[in-house]
């Protein structure tokens, strides 16, 4: 075990600590506490600007735990509780029959009083927390300017009307990189369906909705950049040669080739130019922002946008590299891709190298994933989609090392218990079938 996991074992446990002080103050499961703490903690460890805002508090047990973990990074930032503390409204028929047997039982009554005595287990000052009493379409509006800006929106109203309100007065004050936090999703339709429309009316944000283990859902608000901006930034982060690419390079140049083309997709700065042995492999690279320094030739095409017949390639390659691409990618656009690279990039008995994430990887969870990741696939389920197309895998390999002797070496065959849960990248070797 490492420190970093040590650690974060250590963490886990003092949050269950803190889990247990407040169980009488919540009907919200350990898990999704849980995910709701870590979404605080990367909010402040981002240093996001905005609240954090909680729609539906009930006695207050989730808030308490979001104002502890405030209160451990100094209070920088405000905490808004919005409750009608008079129980739930009467649902609506689009939350269905379980909904309105529920509200026969219990409307889930509670009082400013149990939220105070809520956030006293963790000695929160009462006076850097704001408790708004009343129905939502009531107070958010009231409330909407002083809010301001948004770095946390959580809501837990459970049904239709509550869940829209929520969204259509608060949701575009998210703040760019914020979080938006739907607890019922997948506990009541009208929730769920509140969302699916939300998401249907502002379907050009381009939304990605995560899926939590514990049943709820949410999303990051998109950083609103220009795509051509945005990767030229990102990409900064890859000029220097890391392992995967290493691995790449290595693959390339141990083929038996006198003379070569290799073309890289998503290239980035090529820093996987600089690997290669370039007396015997011609390196090509295509990428969406410009490149005026590219060590080969360069062609800028958006892989997720742009029109195949504009690609600025013509000729066929005797290998073509997807590395942290078809991640970024839809569903259809990767099949679309891959199918453009057999029929048109990659000669009949040339090689396809493709790098993608592995999300079977034990810290590989939700919550860190990258906020423009679309294509979010088990490395089975990536192989059907290659077969489909036409491809066969001739090996797939993570893309750690092991160490032994002094000597680094990767293993050559998928070890399925070990790479599933170690290998943070997934390598896969692929040929035209037949």
């Amino acid at each position: 075990m490492t420190i970093r996991q040590l650690l974060k074992k250590l963490r886990r446990l003092n949050d269950w600590l803190a889990l247990k002080k407040i169980e009488s103050f919540t009907m919200v499961g350990h898990e999704r506490l849980y995910s709701l703490i870590d979404l605080v903690r990367q909010v402040e460890q981002e240093n996001l600007p905005g609240a954090i805002v909680e729609c539906g508090v009930w006695k207050g047990g989730a808030a308490a735990l979001v104002a502890r973990t405030i209160k451990r990074f100094g209070y920088r930032r405000a905490l808004w509780l919005f409750d009608s503390f008079a129980g739930l409204p009467a649902p609506s028929a689009k939350d269905g029959a379980a909904a309105a047997a529920q509200y026969a039982v219990d409307r889930g009554e509670s009082s400013v009083t149990d939220v105070l005595a809520a956030l006293a287990k963790f000695k929160i000052d009462p006076t850097r927390v704001t408790i708004v009493p009343g129905w939502f379409d009531q107070t958010l509006p009231a409330k909407q300017s002083a809010i301001g800006p948004i770095a946390l929106l959580r809501l837990d109203g459970d049904w239709y009307e509550s869940t829209r309100t929520c969204l259509e007065v608060l949701a575009s004050q998210v703040t760019p990189g914020g979080f938006v936090v739907i607890d019922d999703y997948g506990s009541w339709p009208g929730a769920r369906q509140a969302v699916d429309e939300f998401l249907a009316k502002n379907a050009g944000l381009a939304i990605n909705l995560r899926s939590l283990p514990d049943g709820s859902v949410f999303w990051r608000t998109p950083i609103k950049q220009a795509k051509t901006d945005y990767w030229a930034v990102e990409t900064q982060k890859y000029r220097l040669p890391h392992r995967r690419l290493k691995r790449l390079a290595g693959e390339l140049n141990r083929l038996p080739l006198a003379a070569g083309t290799v073309l890289d997709l998503g290239c980035g700065p090529g820093t996987l130019g600089q690997l290669l042995d370039r007396t015997r492999l011609t390196y090509f690279g295509v990428d969406v922002f410009p490149q005026p320094n590219f060590a080969g030739r360069y062609g800028q095409f958006d892989l997720e946008g742009g029109t195949w017949s504009d690609f600025p390639f013509t000729e066929k390659f005797d290998a073509v590299v997807l590395s942290g691409v078809m991640e970024y990618l839809s569903a259809k656009r990767v099949g679309e891709l891959l199918s453009f690279i057999k029929e048109h990039l990659l000669k009949s008995d040339g090689i396809v190298i493709a790098s993608y994430t592995n999300f079977e990887h034990y810290t590989r969870q939700p919550l860190n994933y990258h906020p423009a990741w679309l294509a979010i696939w088990p490395s089975d389920q990536l192989a059907n989609l290659f077969a489909q197309v036409g491809f066969r895998v001739e090996r797939k390999y993570p893309s750690y090392y092991f160490v032994l002797n002094r000597r680094i070496y990767s293993p050559r065959r998928w070890l399925g218990w070990l790479s599933r849960r170690f290998g943070r990248q997934i390598i896969f070797i692929l040929k035209i079938n037949g």
